[in-house]
């Protein structure tokens, strides 16, 4: 089966390095075709296109100074692209206000439900929303407690994941969603008595499913991605500064567990996260996605089209009446 997706590159680092990822992927799989969206402003003088690679160019890239010109932009086109069965899904690394505004007037949404985004953590964790509502309410959190739960077994692959509120501490006077857990618990949903605490997302043991508004959420990723980034940099400058012996011991005695905890810790082996509530497969990447993100999002967007998480969802969705 061939698997024929698009990439906005209207990230950080444009079309240069979203051809990049591309080509790295095509070469190692054969059952991909990528067409990368790309706005006249950003494109490169010279360049080369592989086999099965493709160039579909709109007018101009997303930004906010042009949001009025929103429909000639590569983001817009590329759904667009979706919506006439052009291509399978599409990966948006660039502005994801622009994505969630040009997915749900060309795709629409499921039951007219606001779009959300989870994330992967380490150990199976999630996190929900990153990004897409800045402030949520109690319908809201609701709404994110069955997407977060629906993720969890559906992509992840968790059981019965363990739901919870992020709040400032676990005890009940630090947060207002006390009957909002009391109301998950009396429907059937593993919930925890208590809010979740920053560091639940750092639970070995995984299954975990937190619930935030976008704005906290997307802060708590980025600073952890960050953090990780700099402190895996600070390690390894540690061990540098070491005598011969002690660097050589360092390296040999721990390569294989510090690649696992690297592989493990690093965010671009995550890369996406699906647009849940929009009738398409809408992935969201970084901004700042690099060849290797660009590369790990294809294939993570091939797994999710596997799934068919779309059409599971809207199942869901349709029978369930609390929403």
């Amino acid at each position: 089966m061939m698997f024929t997706i698009a990439i906005d590159s209207g990230g950080d680092y444009g079309f240069p390095v979203v051809l990049k990822g591309a080509k790295k992927e095509v070469q190692k799989n054969k059952d991909v075709e990528i067409v990368i969206v790309a706005g006249k402003d950003k494109l490169l003088h010279s360049y080369s296109i592989p086999e099965r690679v493709y160039l579909e160019q709109s007018d101009c890239t997303y930004s906010y100074d042009n949001k009025k010109n929103i429909r000639r932009t590569s983001i817009y086109r590329a759904i667009e692209m979706h919506k006439s069965g052009d291509v399978d899904a599409v990966i948006a690394p660039g502005d994801t206000t622009a994505t969630v505004i040009s997915a749900s007037k060309i795709l629409k949404r499921i039951k007219r439900l606001h779009p959300y985004i989870p994330t992967h953590w380490p150990y199976n964790n999630t996190l929900i929303d990153v990004g897409a509502k800045q402030k949520c309410d109690t319908k809201d959190f609701l709404q994110l407690a069955i997407l977060g739960k629906f993720y969890s077994e559906n992509y992840i692959g968790a059981r019965n994941p363990l739901i919870g509120i992020l709040g400032m501490g676990e005890e009940a006077h630090k947060g207002d969603g006390l009957k909002l857990i009391e109301k998950l618990k009396d429907e059937g949903y593993r919930i925890a008595q208590r809010y979740f605490e920053g560091n639940s997302l750092a639970d070995f043991e995984g299954n975990w499913v937190a619930l935030t508004e976008g704005k906290t959420g997307n802060s708590i990723l980025k600073l952890s991605e960050e953090l990780f980034r700099k402190g895996w940099k600070d390690f390894r400058n540690r061990i540098d500064k070491q005598t011969f012996l002690l660097r050589i011991f360092a390296y040999i005695g721990n390569y294989k567990p510090f690649r696992e905890m690297k592989e493990e810790f690093d965010w671009r082996n995550y890369a996406v996260s699906p647009l849940l509530c929009i009738k398409g497969n809408i992935l969201i990447a970084h901004g700042r996605s690099d060849e290797k993100a660009i590369s790990s999002a294809i294939r993570k967007t091939k797994e999710y089209l596997k799934k068919d998480l779309v059409s599971k969802l809207e199942e869901e969705l349709d029978t369930n009446k609390k929403i």
